[in-house]
C-alpha cells in the first residue's frame, strides 16, 4: 500500500466518504481536531490527522452511522 499515512482535513473528508461511506465537511474535521476530538499533528506547517486515528475515531464516534 503506497498510501500516506497524513491526511490534510480535505484528504481526511474524503477518506471517510471512501471508507466508510460517511459525508464530513473538511471544516467539520477541522473543528473536531481542534476541538481534540481527533488526533492530530503539525507538519511542515501543516496540520496533519494520521490515518489510523481518523479511522479510530470513525469507529467509536455514534455520529458516523451512514
Amino acid at each position: 500500500m503506497n498510501e500516506t499515512p497524513w491526511l490534510t482535513f480535505e484528504e481526511a473528508s474524503a477518506h471517510l466518504k471512501a471508507k466508510f461511506n460517511v459525508s464530513r465537511a473538511p471544516g467539520t474535521i477541522e473543528n473536531k481536531v481542534y476541538a481534540k476530538e481527533i488526533e492530530s499533528t503539525v507538519i511542515a506547517g501543516e496540520r496533519k490527522i494520521h490515518r489510523d486515528r481518523l479511522d479510530e475515531w470513525a469507529l467509536q464516534d455514534t455520529d458516523n452511522t451512514p
